[in-house]
């Protein structure tokens, strides 16, 4: 069975060479020129999957033993004319880790094969869901101490990565893979809104923010294909490395970016014959 499937990849390689090899034979037939980026400004903007992997943080407690005051809402307020205070809680579950994101960046290309590029990234925004346990002065006939309440978080996450890109190009047929890495910078942001039972069903009690910031790794793959004088379609694949914690508010869980992206050239030069 090994050798057998050992033979099924090896004959598909040589399927997969063949084809390309047969594509560059005919564009290299049908095309006298191939669009080649010498030098030159350029601007991108794309569109794509973004998967966050909030996952991650589901049975996590949330934030360090501790006492953290949050914001009560003004009708709340006027009626205990006390703060709030969330003491610890568990990540119960999450969703929407994944979802659509856009980015948009540039660089400068100064040879066929090397570029300087930077890329901002908007990622959709996640959910979950906690059992908080919260400290309410003067509210403990509907917040008993030591009881679990409900809660819910909004996460946004934003990225932006200056990175070096390599590249070279599939015989003449128009496409350039590449690969690239260099630094990235996450911002990771949690609105968490608590929830207190009265009377009339759940009612918001107050809010509280955490956010994340750090400089991390980022690398990326991806296949871009010139298609005018100065438009080119690229097809690619960015991963950030993300902060490990062993409370959720303060872990900042790897992402990954799947998309495709416009280029717009300002200058091609050398078109090569």
């Amino acid at each position: 069975m090994r050798v057998k499937g050992f033979l099924t990849v090896v004959a598909l390689a040589c399927v997969s060479f063949m084809t390309v090899s047969v594509f560059a034979d005919v564009s290299d037939y049908l095309f006298k020129k191939t669009l080649f980026p010498h030098k030159g400004f350029f601007i991108s903007l794309g569109l794509g999957e973004g998967f966050t992997r909030i996952n991650q943080l589901d049975g996590m407690n949330v934030i360090k033993p501790g006492s953290y005051p949050f914001v009560i809402n003004n009708d709340v307020q006027a009626a205990l004319g006390q703060t709030g205070a969330l003491n610890s809680g568990v990540v119960r579950d999450s969703r929407n880790g994944t979802g659509l994101t856009w980015t948009a960046g540039g660089g400068y290309q100064f040879s066929p094969n090397f570029a300087v590029l930077g890329d901002f990234y908007r990622f959709h925004s996640a959910a979950m869901n906690l059992l908080s346990f919260l400290d309410i002065p003067g509210g403990q006939a509907f917040v008993p101490p030591g009881v679990a309440q409900l809660s819910s978080a909004r996460i946004s996450k934003l990225a932006f990565d200056i990175d070096l890109r390599g590249m070279f190009q599939i015989k003449r047929t128009g496409m350039h893979l590449y690969g690239k890495a260099g630094l990235g910078y996450l911002q990771q942001k949690i609105n968490n809104d608590f929830f207190v039972e009265v009377p009339t069903g759940s009612a918001n009690y107050g809010a509280l923010t955490f956010k994340q910031n750090i400089t991390t790794l980022n690398i990326g793959a991806g296949l871009v294909y010139y298609i005018a004088n100065n438009f080119s379609f690229d097809v690619n694949w960015n991963h950030f490395f993300g902060h490990s914690s062993q409370y959720a508010y303060y872990k900042v869980p790897d992402v990954d970016y799947f998309g495709f992206n416009l280029i717009y050239t300002f200058r091609l030069t050398d078109l090569q014959n």
